[in-house]
């Protein structure tokens, strides 16, 4: 489920940045969405602990040492993948730029670039 508006902040702040591709936060909760419930944020409460002992590891903690930024380098990412599939969109020059998504068979599912989840190409 999407937070109202949520796409379209999303556009909004990848054009306002210059950025191709884009993903966002997640809430982290079980069973059907409710308002007026609190939901951990999953990368910066759920799994921050985590997070900060594979970046300490990894002698990157300076990149997060202040909270995560808010546009990610690959440096960042090549530490870990904090990308969370389901907010992920990606402009469609991007998505021609590496020869359209690999798809993963697992059974009788198929699974576009390793996620179960909508990935948007605008």
């Amino acid at each position: 489920m999407w937070l109202p508006h949520k796409l379209e902040l999303q556009l909004k702040n990848m054009n306002e940045n210059d950025c191709k591709m884009s993903c966002t936060e997640g809430l982290m909760g079980f069973g059907v969405y409710e308002e007026d419930k609190k939901y951990l944020k999953y990368i910066n409460e759920a799994h921050l602990k985590t997070l900060h002992k594979i970046f300490k590891k990894a002698k990157k903690f300076p990149l997060i040492s202040n909270g995560f930024p808010k546009i990610w380098k690959l440096e960042l990412l090549k530490i870990h993948n904090l990308v969370i599939c389901s907010s992920f969109i990606m402009h469609r020059d991007i998505y021609k730029m590496v020869g359209n998504m690999k798809t993963l068979k697992m059974g009788k599912k198929i699974m576009t670039a390793g996620c179960d989840a909508l990935i948007m190409i605008i």
